[in-house]
């Protein structure tokens, strides 16, 4: 008994069970987790090692290298990238999706206590983070005072940074802007010389002068005393009046070599909302970490600040981004039903079947967020986009049934809905698994593909196997429980309009059968363009523009400005500060945020670090609004002689989606010295191709380099280690511990006075064995050169990097320049060898994977129908619909600007499963047909269903291709592909599968003739040997 006969005769069954779904698919929507991308966790992990007074070079050797080959041991280790700048060591690690990431932070942490007695003693320890050191901050808070005259950025450094940093899912929450408050000794050359002291004693000295503890305990009577020595620090009174040191009996005090100050630290960046300073905290998330749970903890957070101290104002959260965007999917979703409601009414010229037709969609739905609760997958531009997708497939079961029902009508209604419901059975079961079958393929694939598309296939498949069991169970119970006149059109009153419809499209049909029929006439010319239609649609497929992920609309952006080198901090603030003042008045522009300098303990861009770089950041309200102040920024920027560079964020998550976007090329290099020449006659040549560019060369700067004379330090009584901390003392300043005031402590800072500061390399004094204090001149030589900004490794190998100027970057540089620069650059220097960026390495693997699942989806599909049909002959009739895809998709894709990416691979997947379903109706209609006349009638009586189920997939679709709301920009390639493909691939099947059948029947019946000859010759030829 047929499933159909089943739900027949139980309908309050299939009504309770389809109520059931549909109340719990609702509880499922409110209880399931929201997020802009599905749980795509890559291990990255940044270790940072600071070594105080330290130059690059140092810092490769003692710290870098040693780091990086212990590092390179860890299981699952991906990629290993490693730069050297002043002070620091950044060791960047990618892990294989496979790995844990606590257990590759683990791993890490093994593999650096294992090296970490190698490293100098006055390395600080290596830091682990839990984040790529190229993402996006999550969440982004401007703080601005209350009280002017408070140290908002040292208060947020003891109080509020750490309130953030525990928060669920936070990897750190750096600081940026602001004024930190410090005591600062600037001690006078002259005079300390007078005094004999020596400088690098001097901060040890202040802090023994600021001691307090406790001498222990005594008895009085019954009591007992805590003795405590009051020693510290209570006003600059105090500290001006520590004796430092002693001469001719009098002490010397601290006010007599040096001027002692409240003043502000020296800052490091400076940041604007409009024109107005501010403290900014950017908030970044750990990989796999729910954003919506980190971004309500930082909410919460904020709102319990004290608004008495400063004020915190949310600028940007990307809980906001994944918001905006579901709520268009969801939109989008919504759209796609109404469309495919107008289509069905079109055809149908009745509410009531549509709005039964339409029953699906809701049920579908539900049952595919039911499906998301139980296979954990969250609500995110994924699953939604999933079933936007589907919701035109959805209804393609639901016609099927109305349309086998409705050519039945002049029995009674449950005969009718019976018998065409039953007929229907194998048609829709056959259309719904080659739809899923397709998808089969996802569970062998690697990479980021399946890992983004495993969640959109099941809202695929949830959605298509609750829409056959509605189109076979709820749609006949539905129809069986109507009056005769509600759906048949015999009552009086509709008899007339149905009558002109069916006039109209008997016309169309009459059309297509003789269009058809001179089809078929011609079909050995026709079948010379079939297989000349797929080479060159494949063949043009390669002039497609590639990338890994589309690249969504961007409401963000983002301006990167470099000064002449030596711009001092205030100056590029001014600049950018002025920039931001015009730009915040503009309608359109939500916030503006501009920025100068850069923080030591950020590492995502070492060029940009420096008092010359600055940086604007727009967060517009639309696309349009942000493409106009693009354009008017590039206007204001060019001929100003800053050079620039102007991209769009895509929030954290722009490391996936954005893709490749790099404006730089690397190069492997066996050595950075015999390879400067070459990278500056590789600029010279580049230029010769109108490309801008300059090399890591181009970036160094002015060093003063000391020369310690071993031999006459040594006859002295100094050492190499004395000098430096002398020299470090000096001109970068050193702690001398904390003076507390009421609510705050303030840290004491020597260095030199800066006026003396141009002297200290030749006339600083440095204290010897013996007790002298000799100049620095007597024993070293000074020589002033150039001194690399940053030196980077990757995977052990040194590196240099090409940038490209601000008016091109990577993607405006085509195939062929790249392939000329990177013949220049083999040209110029046989050890230059591109680095293939692991982006590009993800492209290659990620489209290898997507042709394997395509060919095992047609594989599949075929031995499906196979299996059905039984028969190895017929199925190729249906699978021959495949290669006119490429026919439609790739000039849909040139037309419409999209690329070869990810989505449309996966596009494609999915068409390999639908176009089949028109084809298999075909094939189905024309099984007992036997003559070409036949199989014409047969084409022209499934016409309706082909076209109804057609269109309602495209006009499903229609508001995520046309991206006509936000969030649906990854989506759309996909859209575009299916749209594109069925489209061409339905019009041409048409004609191509009635044609290959009336061609495959013709061959099985000479065949059957030929088989049938031979047999009567031999059974001739034996009867005429009998005796």
């Amino acid at each position: 008994m047929g499933i159909s006969k089943q739900a027949l005769s139980n309908p309050v069954a299939v009504y309770m069970i389809l109520l059931g779904l549909l109340v719990c698919g609702i509880i499922t929507v409110l209880r399931t987790d929201l997020s802009l991308l599905p749980a795509v966790a890559v291990p990255h992990i940044t270790v940072v090692t600071r070594y105080p007074g330290s130059g690059c070079r140092e810092i490769e050797s003692r710290i870098t290298r040693l780091l990086e080959e212990s590092i390179s041991a860890s299981p699952g280790l991906v990629s290993l990238r490693a730069s050297s700048v002043d002070e620091y060591s950044v060791i960047s690690a990618r892990f294989s999706r496979q790995t844990e990431p606590e257990q590759a932070v683990s791993d890490v942490r093994d593999k650096i206590d294992s090296c970490i007695n190698l490293l100098p003693e006055d390395a600080q320890r290596p830091r682990v983070y839990r984040y790529n050191p190229q993402s996006k901050p999550s969440v982004i808070i401007a703080f601005s005072p209350v009280m002017p005259e408070l140290d908002l950025r040292g208060y947020m450094e003891k109080n509020i940074r750490g309130l953030f940093e525990r928060a669920p899912g936070v990897a750190r929450a750096g600081l940026s802007g602001g004024h930190e408050k410090e005591i600062r000794i600037a001690v006078k050359m002259d005079a300390l010389a007078s005094c004999r002291i020596d400088l690098a004693e001097l901060p040890e000295i202040i802090r023994s002068a600021n001691s307090g503890s406790s001498a222990g305990i005594v008895q009085q009577g019954n009591y007992e005393y805590t003795v405590r020595l009051d020693g510290e620090f209570r006003t600059l009174h105090d500290l001006r009046s520590a004796a430092v040191a002693y001469k001719n009996g009098r002490p010397v005090l601290l006010s007599d070599i040096a001027d002692v100050n409240y003043e502000f630290k020296k800052q490091q960046s400076m940041v604007f909302i409009g024109n107005r300073e501010q403290v900014l905290l950017e908030i970044y998330r750990e990989p796999g970490k729910n954003p919506m749970e980190l971004t309500a903890a930082c909410r919460k957070i904020a709102r319990e600040l004290d608004v008495k101290i400063c004020r915190p104002a949310i600028i940007y959260e990307e809980a906001g981004e994944i918001i905006i965007s579901l709520r268009g999917l969801a939109a989008s979703a919504l759209l796609g039903g109404i469309a495919s409601f107008a289509v069905l009414w079109f055809f149908f010229r009745s509410f009531t079947l549509p709005l039964l037709v339409s029953a699906s969609i809701p049920v579908s739905l539900a049952c595919a967020c039911l499906g998301f609760f139980f296979t954990g997958a969250t609500l995110n531009i994924m699953t939604i986009g999933g079933l936007c997708i589907a919701v035109g497939m959805a209804l393609d079961n639901s016609i099927i049934v109305c349309e086998a029902v409705q050519s039945r009508l002049s029995h009674k209604t449950r005969n009718a809905v019976l018998s065409g419901a039953q007929k229907s059975e194998s048609a829709v079961t056959a259309s719904t698994v080659t739809s899923l079958i397709v998808f089969l393929p996802l569970v062998f694939i690697k990479g980021l593909g399946a890992d983004f598309f495993r969640e959109l296939a099941c809202a695929v498949c949830f959605t298509l196997l609750a829409s056959m069991f509605v189109s076979l169970c709820g749609l006949p119970v539905f129809m069986a429980s109507l009056p005769d006149y509600s759906f048949s059109g015999r009552e009086k009153k509709h008899k007339q309009k149905e009558n002109v419809n069916s006039a109209r499209f008997s016309g169309f049909e009459n059309f297509y059968k003789k269009l058809l029929g001179k089809f078929l006439l011609h079909k050995k010319k026709w079948f010379l363009l079939y297989p000349l239609l797929a080479v060159i649609s494949l063949a043009c497929a390669f002039f497609l523009k590639k990338e890994l992920l589309p690249e969504p609309p961007s409401l963000i952006l983002k301006a990167d400005l470099l000064l002449p080198q030596g711009t001092s901090l205030e100056r590029t603030g001014s600049i950018v500060s002025s920039i931001t003042e015009i730009f915040s008045h503009k309608t359109g522009i939500l916030t503006a945020l501009a920025g100068a300098g850069r923080e030591e303990n950020t590492f995502d861009d070492i060029e940009k670090k420096g008092t010359h770089y600055g940086y604007l950041k727009f967060f517009c309200s639309g696309v349009k609004e942000a493409a106009d102040a693009e354009q008017e920024l590039i206007d204001r920027l060019s001929g100003s002689g800053i050079k620039f560079f102007i991209c769009r964020e895509y929030g954290p998550a722009g490391d996936i989606i954005q893709g490749n976007k790099n404006n730089y090329l690397e190069f492997y290099t066996d050595s950075r010295e015999k390879s400067r020449q070459a990278a500056e006659l590789l600029i010279s040549r580049m230029k010769e191709i109108k490309i801008q560019a300059q090399s890591d060369y181009d970036l160094e700067r002015g060093e003063i380099h000391i020369i310690f004379n071993r031999s006459l330090a040594a006859g002295l009584g100094i050492n190499a280690k004395d000098t430096a901390d002398t020299l470090r003392t000096a001109l970068e300043g050193k702690n001398s511990g904390l003076m507390y005031f009421p609510g705050q402590e303030i840290p004491i800072h020597i260095s030199l006075h800066p006026e003396d500061t141009h002297k200290a390399a030749g006339s600083l004094r440095v204290k010897s064995e013996n007790g002298l204090l000799l100049p620095l001149d007597l024993f070293t030589e000074i020589k002033r050169t150039n001194g690399h900004a940053a030196l980077r490794r990757k995977d052990g190998r040194n590196i240099i990097r090409i940038t490209f100027g601000q008016e091109q970057d990577r993607r405006n540089i085509n195939a062929v320049q790249m392939k000329k620069i990177i013949e220049l650059a083999a040209a110029v220097n046989s050890s230059f060898q591109p680095v293939r960026d692991d982006q590009a390495e993800e492209l290659a693997q990620n489209f290898r994977e997507t042709v394997l699942a395509l060919v095992l989806s047609i594989l599949f599909v075929y031995m499906f129908l196979a299996a059905s049909m039984r028969s190895a002959v017929e199925p190729l009739a249906v699978l021959l619909s495949i290669p006119l895809i490429p026919a439609g998709v790739v000039p849909a894709l040139f037309i419409t600007g999209h690329s070869l990416n990810l989505f449309s691979g996966l596009g494609i997947i999915i068409l390999s499963g639908t176009v089949v379903n028109n084809a298999i109706l075909l094939h189905e209609a024309s099984g007992q047909a036997k003559t070409a006349r036949e199989i014409i009638e047969a084409a022209a009586g499934r016409l309706k269903p082909v076209l109804c189920t057609t269109l309602t997939t495209i006009f499903g679709m229609l508001p995520v291709a046309l991206n006509m709301l936000p969030g649906t920009g990854m989506q759309a390639p996909l859209a575009v592909t299916v749209i594109s493909g069925l489209i061409v691939s339905s019009l041409l099947s048409l004609f191509f599968v009635p044609a290959f059948l009336t061609t495959e029947k013709h061959i099985i019946t000479e065949l059957r003739k030929t088989t049938r000859s031979d047999l009567k010759m031999n059974s001739e030829r034996t009867a005429g040997q009998i005796p």
